[in-house]
């Protein structure tokens, strides 16, 4: 597998900056390009948290990395959620204010949060004839898009795993899953596939397929609309007032999600069983999503599911 990932331009150099510390790869025989990503940004963030402090403990210094991981995440998850390459700074402290992380200045107090998350080797100056001109809302985008792909997926599949070990589905989790549909970005429903069989506890998934059942139900029957409003009032692009939301349109984009992340993570979504919970569901799910979403939408969701 390593020498597969090599043949690639990105993941020889990602590989080499991986071996450079400790000749990592010596002991490895095999990694998927999730594992690559995550290790190589936990290593970066956790020497840069070393150099604020030599004595800091281990285990506290862990979970500062696992916070700096989830907040690039949330900055990842911005780009994704607005379908665009770059995120701002009054953007990111927008996001960051909507989803409740709690506000964080560097020691100089110069810098907001989010001016001092993009700073971050991660990010480079996003210059285009829009962003130009925009010095007081610079825009920033990743080393590689791959970056944020993958971040993206880590976020999305840290919310499952929460509902997993029994949270119930919060604001972060339905503005994971209610923005974009994950067929019209297929690098990030290959990283989630790839990075859910790392991570995920392995199971036979019955209670995880009941839930998503019951979940997709709700959807269908309006049970859901006001945890759908609370979550789609965020992430305004470029340029745009905050509008009314189209509660129909993320209706849709949440339950083709479930829909996808049934087949990706567990296999597979029993229609039969899902017909049980609620009469002629896949029927309805498909009128929902035909009067919600694109042709272009609708052609890569038929590419993804196979009956």
């Amino acid at each position: 597998n390593i020498q597969e990932l090599a043949k690639q331009p990105l993941f020889l150099l990602m590989l080499a900056l991986y071996d450079a510390g400790e000749n990592s790869l010596v002991h490895e025989y095999s990694l998927k390009p999730t594992e690559l990503y995550y290790r190589l940004i936990r290593r970066f963030i956790g020497r840069e948290e070393k150099k604020k402090n030599d004595d800091f403990d281990e285990y506290y210094q862990a979970q500062d990395v696992d916070q700096e991981v989830e907040r690039l995440g949330l900055a990842a998850l911005g780009m994704y959620n607005r379908d665009r390459r770059y995120i701002r700074k009054n953007q990111l402290n927008q996001d960051f204010e909507f989803m409740d992380v709690p506000p964080l200045h560097d020691l100089t107090g110069k810098l907001d949060y989010g001016e001092r998350l993009l700073r971050r080797f991660f990010f480079v100056r996003y210059i285009d004839s829009e962003t130009s001109q925009d010095c007081n809302y610079g825009a920033y985008e990743f080393l590689h898009d791959s970056f944020g792909e993958f971040l993206t997926a880590h976020y999305v599949v840290n919310r499952f795993t929460e509902l997993q070990n029994g949270a119930q589905p919060g604001k972060t989790w339905y503005v994971c899953m209610s923005y974009v549909p994950l067929p019209v970005r297929y690098n990030v429903m290959t990283l989630l596939e790839q990075w859910a069989s790392v991570t995920l506890r392995q199971s036979s998934w019955e209670k995880e397929k009941a839930w998503l059942r019951k979940e997709i139900a709700c959807a269908l029957r309006g049970n859901l609309l006001s945890q759908i409003q609370d979550a789609s009032g965020g992430f305004i692009r470029d340029g745009e007032e905050k509008a009314p939301v189209d509660l129909l349109y993320h209706l849709a984009v949440y339950t083709c999600n479930l829909m996808c992340l049934g087949a990706l993570i567990m296999g597979e979504v029993e229609l039969n069983r899902l017909e049980r919970e609620i009469p002629r569901a896949w029927w309805r799910l498909l009128r929902l999503w035909q009067m919600s979403l694109s042709e272009g939408t609708m052609f890569k969701i038929s590419q993804s599911f196979e009956i």
